[in-house]
């Protein structure tokens, strides 16, 4: 690490691929190695004086970019809203601050949402 709070992560050169070798597909749930899952974006609601709320996940398709579902950001402007962030290389959704040491947050600069999206039709394909 060369700056506190920050962590140079490896990525695999195939896409979608884990750097986790041991990986145990049996039925039930255990934690991720932390960095195994790189591509992995957790996104939040900042809430003033509290812990960051996560509402959706997301996926790393570039270094600028998360792909996400758009039913997620239906009722939200990110580009006046600054409580919201996304959360990079998140292991235990639910148990670690916003600030964790480890993990990269970055602040939104634009949502883009396909024209065609119909935010209250079932089953929506967002």
């Amino acid at each position: 690490n060369s700056e506190k709070g920050k962590k140079n992560i490896s990525y695999n050169d195939d896409c979608g691929i884990s750097l986790q070798t041991n990986i145990n597909y049996s039925l039930g749930s255990s934690n991720a190695i932390p960095d195994a899952w790189p591509w992995i974006a957790s996104l939040r609601q900042k809430i003033p004086g509290k812990e960051a709320i996560h509402f959706c996940g997301g996926s790393i398709i570039s270094p600028r970019l998360v792909l996400t579902a758009a039913h997620c950001f239906h009722n939200i402007t990110i580009s006046t809203d600054p409580n919201y962030a996304r959360r990079i290389g998140e292991v235990h959704i639910g148990q670690l601050g916003l600030n964790e040491q480890g993990h990269r947050i970055a602040e939104w600069i634009k949502v883009i949402i396909p024209e065609k999206f119909l935010p209250f039709r079932p089953h929506d394909y967002s």
